[in-house]
């Protein structure tokens, strides 16, 4: 399984939809749903995401702050 593909006719790299590198290039373009499938990811293991509270908090706030839905439970179980 590639998580990127890369083409030689052009510079872009482009990431297997729904992988974590996917959600991470497009929550850091401003993409609100994918920063709270990110926090989602890091907070339960999921989206080729390891288990990390520190960096699923960031992603969270992140999210629940521009209200995304995934974003704003995320962030209430983390502070359980």
């Amino acid at each position: 399984m590639h998580i990127f593909e890369s083409t030689k006719t052009t510079n872009t790299v482009k990431f297997k939809k729904g992988s974590k590198f996917d959600l991470i290039d497009r929550a850091a373009k401003g993409e609100v749903e994918a920063a709270g499938l990110l926090a989602e990811g890091y907070a339960k293991g999921t989206y080729d995401c390891e288990r990390n509270d520190i960096k699923a908090m960031k992603w969270a706030k992140y999210a629940a702050g521009k209200g995304d839905p995934v974003g704003i439970r995320v962030l209430e179980e983390l502070k359980k």
